[in-house]
Order: C-alpha cells, then structure tokens, then sequence
C-alpha cells in the first residue's frame, strides 16, 4: 500500500543523503507529536502509514529503509505480536520510536513487546526525534534494540547538551532530592544545560525563600519521597517559581505544588523539552 505523504521539507543539495522519517498509526494523545513533526525543520521527508500491516507491507517492498520510523502506540494490544516482532526485525538497524499512550502506561514487565531503547511518551518524543536526526547527521549508530534501560539512559542524556538548546546561566535551580545518585544525576543534568543548580535540604530551601533576593528559579523536587514542605511548595509557585516533581511510577498525578511533572527514566529527554518562562528560553 503507497505512502501518504504528511509533508516534505524542501531542502538544499547537498552531498549527504537527508533522512527519511515514517510515522505509523495516530491517536489524539499524539496529536502534538505529528504538529511537531510537521513544522520541525528536520531537512527530510515525512510519510504516514495508517497500520503497521500497512507500514510492513511498504517496507517488503522498499528500496532503502526510512532512517527513522515513529510508532503511534495507543493500547497494549493495539499492535498484533507477529507484527511487532516482524517489524522489530526488520528495522534492527534502524531507528525506531514507539510512542505510547496513557493506556500503555499500566503495561507490566513481563508484556512489555517493544524493546525499552525503542519506547517513550509523548512528552518525551519531539525531544527524542531531535536526537536522532542530531545522531543521524553526526553519523552516529543507533542503540540496539537490545539495550538495557541503564544504556538508553546515558545514551539520552546528551539531549540537554544539544547545539540548539541555548544557555540558560541566568537560570538558578535548587534541587531538592534525597537519594544522592538522583541528586547528582539531576545537578549534572542542569548543569550541562548551562543552568546554575545546587543541592540542599527543606530547611536551607525555607531559608532561601525567606529573602526575595536568593529564592531560585526552579526547584526540582523527587516526589516520590516522603516530606513536609507541601505548603512552601505551593507558595513557591505562587511566587512564579517553577516546580519540577520528579517521579518513577507511571500514571502518577501531577501535586499540586507541581508545574510540571517529570518521568525520572526519560529525565533527560523531557528537561530538553521544557520551556522557561523566564525570557521564554528553552533548556
């Protein structure tokens, strides 16, 4: 079945081939995906097919494999296991994205079908298909499909360090977390976005909210931790200073304190994808 072509960029000759990028399914939670997509400067060519049957059936056929396909997950089930396996295989060597839904959220361990190097939210995807087309042109290889959680994330965590994220060194972070080996990763993070971040406890918090002249821009806060200083939080962001919950369960509810919620596993990805209010700049 041909291709329905969603849109082409018109690009430059150039001597290096421009990468080619298929999306397969739709649904409204990804709705914001395939805007993204279709106004993103990628220098490259964007097809759609409705099915996977659909998108199998091009690629038996095809003369060269599309660089990037992007699979549009809403349920479990949505996709048949022969299918998802049939397509695994024959795009090992490339780079795909299963994108996944709400409904995907619940999926337990044991019935997990895409490989953990392939899946993310849509929250996460506009900044996981910049880093590929960013890994495409500095001719970098994919992660294997059979890749551990621990490699995608070191892999994704160049995504805050990105040519086209700008500097943000006006920017001061608190970062409010217990476990050290978070805390860390968290501070590293931001720092590599040029943000200025440092580390304390509730109370040094409390005493940097006490002065208008010391109170941070943003505080990011593990959630998923027990502590008492809801209250603070929620003045906090009544003062406009931005909140970052950060939790590892999925289908959490954002607090109330919260601006923003954040997945710890694609912590990188989606503090790539945050705009600041302050001067509208981006991570």
């Amino acid at each position: 079945m041909p291709s329905t072509p969603l849109h082409t960029v018109a690009v430059p000759d150039r001597t290096r081939q421009q990468p080619t990028i298929i999306t397969i399914g739709d649904g409204p939670a990804f709705q914001p995906v395939l805007d993204w997509l279709r106004t993103v400067e990628s220098e490259g060519q964007l097809s759609h097919y409705p099915t996977l049957q659909n998108a199998l059936q091009a690629l038996d056929s095809a003369a060269k494999l599309p660089d990037i396909a992007i699979v549009f997950r809403s349920w479990c089930d949505e996709h048949p296991q022969t299918l998802v396996q049939r397509f695994i295989g024959r795009m090992f060597f490339q780079r795909v994205i299963c994108c996944e839904g709400p409904l995907c959220t619940s999926e337990a361990r044991t019935h997990q079908l895409w490989p953990v190097a392939f899946r993310t939210t849509p929250a996460s995807a506009p900044a996981r298909i910049a880093l590929h087309l960013h890994q495409l042109r500095s001719s970098q290889a994919p992660l294997s499909p059979l890749a551990a959680a621990e490699d995608v994330f070191a892999s994704e965590a160049t995504a805050t360090a990105l040519p086209w994220f700008k500097p943000s060194s006006s920017l001061r972070t608190f970062v409010l977390i217990g476990d050290p080996v978070l805390r860390e990763t968290a501070l590293h993070l931001f720092r590599d976005c040029g943000v200025r971040a440092e580390s304390g406890d509730g109370e040094i918090l409390r005493l940097l909210a006490a002065s208008s002249a010391a109170v941070p821009d943003c505080v990011v806060v593990d959630a998923d931790e027990p502590h008492e200083m809801q209250s603070e939080l929620l003045q906090l962001k009544h003062r406009g200073v931005h909140l970052f919950a950060l939790t590892g369960f999925p289908g959490a509810v954002r607090p109330e304190w919260a601006t923003e919620l954040l997945d710890k596993t694609e912590l990188p990805l989606q503090l790539s994808c945050l705009s600041w209010a302050t001067g509208g700049r981006r991570l």
